[in-house]
């Protein structure tokens, strides 16, 4: 779908596809977005935002937020997200805490952000466990908390989310992560890489000169499991 839109239209379809699974009322806006056509999903939405529908208030924020189809108001679309949260809808807890995260249209807060995060996060929104891989990496409005970074991040990346995917490779690389552990590496990097994130190449680069032929050959048994369901993948080696 969205194949003939533009990079960043693409990117909003692919963030509004969970609400398009939970309200079919979202889909002639969807596909208006499809025919590059902002303006048109823009009314769709807008009236269904009025009604008070959450998974519409968070696609309008969407485009509020970029100003596709409506003018630019980043006030807009922050309030149209805070509504979306109140209604309990994870995906705009998870867009609410971004704008924290990044002073979108509002003062940075990491606290806000974090509590936002976790909230989608134990929904399963895996943007928000990736996110909070970042923050307790980071120590952004918390401490430091290596273990805590890597059970998010880990959760994310059994979804499939390329960045957590690329980012635990890069960790378990390094000393970073408490202990250099090879083979996560190597299992994580080359499914990131297949997932599109270039940078991981030189995460398998590395972890081919320096693993035997014994250890990449048991890494690459657990990569086909991963391949085959990502869900579970890497859980022998926790």
């Amino acid at each position: 779908m969205c194949q003939k839109l533009n990079k960043l239209l693409v990117l909003i379809c692919l963030c509004l596809s969970l609400e398009i699974q939970a309200d079919n009322r979202l889909a002639p806006g969807f596909a208006a977005l499809e025919r590059n056509q902002p303006k048109t999903a823009a009314r769709s939405w807008q009236t269904l935002a009025e009604q008070g529908v959450a998974e519409a208030q968070n696609a309008l924020a969407l485009l509020y937020q970029q100003g596709l189809g409506v003018p630019k108001d980043l006030a807009k679309a922050h309030q149209l997200l805070t509504d979306a949260s109140a209604q309990g809808l994870s995906i705009a807890k998870y867009n609410l805490g971004l704008t924290y995260y990044d002073g979108i249209g509002v003062e940075i807060d990491f606290g806000k952000a974090i509590t936002l995060f976790l909230d989608a996060a134990n929904d399963e929104i895996a943007g928000a466990q990736y996110m909070l891989g970042i923050i307790f990496f980071m120590g952004q409005g918390t401490e430091p908390a290596m273990d805590d970074a890597l059970h998010w991040l880990n959760l994310a990346a059994r979804q499939n989310y390329p960045e957590a995917q690329l980012m635990l490779a890069q960790l378990y690389l390094t000393v970073a992560s408490g202990e250099v552990r090879l083979k996560q590496a190597h299992i994580w990097g080359t499914i990131a890489y297949e997932n599109g994130m270039e940078e991981a190449l030189a995460v398998t680069h590395y972890t081919h000169g320096a693993l035997t032929k014994g250890q990449i050959s048991t890494a690459e048994h657990v990569i086909e499991g991963c391949r085959e369901n990502i869900a579970t993948c890497n859980n022998q080696d926790d």
